[in-house]
C-alpha cells in the first residue's frame, strides 16, 4: 500500500515528464523532478520509510495563464516536507505540500496547504482535522499574506503525484483529458499515490459513518 522510495522516485520522474510533454508544466520542473528522484533512490537503501522536500525557489511550475481579467499567473507546488514511516498504518509522520497561485507582477497570491496537524507537545495535536487543507501561509518577499489560519477543512492527504494531478485536470482541462487522462502509465502511478493517501482514510471515514453517536468530523479530528 506505501510505495517504496525506488517506486516514488519513478512515478515522480515519469509523470512529470508526461506533463511537460503535455505543455502543462514547465521544462524547468524537470530538474526539481529528477533531484527528488535522486534523492529518493538514495533513500531506497535505508528501507523503512523515505522524505521529500521541494524548496519555493525550486518548485514544480506550471505554464503561465491569464484571467479574463487580464492577470497573469501561474501555478507552483511545493513541499516543505513529507515523511514517509512504511511502520506506520496511515503512512504519514509529517505532511505539509502546497499549491500557490504566483501572480507574474508579484500583486496576489493565493496558497493552500495540504497539511497533517502540528504535534503541540505531550501527543497533542494543534486544533483541527489530523489531515486538512488550509488557505493562506506565509511566503517570502509577498504582500498579503492572508491573515487568518482557521478554517482548517478535513481534507483527505495529498501528496505530490496527486496535487500535480488535481492543478493539471483544474488549470489545463483540455490538455489533460487529450493527453494525459488515459495514459495507462499515468494512471498507475497516480493509483499508486491514491492507494497510498486515501485506503486508511476513506475506512476510517466509513467506520464513523456506521455510528450514530459520533459524526464523520469528530472522528477525523486530531484530537479525537
Amino acid at each position: 500500500m506505501i510505495p517504496t522510495a525506488k517506486q516514488m522516485a519513478e512515478a515522480i520522474r515519469i509523470n512529470t515528464e508526461k506533463l511537460v510533454r503535455a505543455e502543462i508544466l514547465e521544462v524547468e520542473s524537470m530538474s526539481a523532478a529528477q533531484a527528488l528522484a535522486s534523492d529518493l533512490l538514495r533513500q531506497e537503501k535505508l528501507g523503512d520509510g523515505w522524505a521529500i522536500t521541494v524548496d519555493r525557489e525550486y518548485p514544480f511550475a506550471f505554464r503561465t495563464l491569464i484571467t479574463d481579467g487580464g492577470i497573469i499567473f501561474r501555478p507552483v507546488v511545493s513541499v516543505d516536507r513529507i515523511v514517509i514511516d512504511s511502520k506506520l498504518d496511515e503512512g504519514f509522520q509529517h505532511l505539509d505540500i502546497a499549491l500557490q497561485l504566483a501572480c507574474v507582477e508579484n500583486k496576489y497570491h493565493a496558497r493552500w496547504h495540504f497539511d497533517k496537524a502540528n504535534l503541540k507537545g505531550k501527543g497533542q495535536y494543534q486544533d483541527g482535522p489530523l489531515y486538512h487543507l488550509q488557505f493562506g501561509g506565509h511566503v517570502p518577499n509577498q504582500a498579503n499574506d492572508f491573515w487568518l489560519k482557521e478554517p482548517r477543512w478535513a481534507h483527505a492527504p495529498m501528496d505530490l503525484i496527486l496535487l500535480l494531478e488535481a492543478v493539471a485536470a483544474n488549470f489545463y482541462t483540455d490538455e489533460w483529458t487529450e493527453k494525459i487522462r488515459r495514459d495507462p502509465t499515468w494512471c498507475e502511478y497516480v493509483s499508486q499515490s491514491e492507494r497510498m493517501c486515501l485506503s486508511v482514510y476513506l475506512e476510517k471515514i466509513q467506520k464513523f459513518l456506521n455510528i450514530r453517536s459520533d459524526t464523520v468530523l469528530s472522528g477525523l479530528w486530531a484530537n479525537a
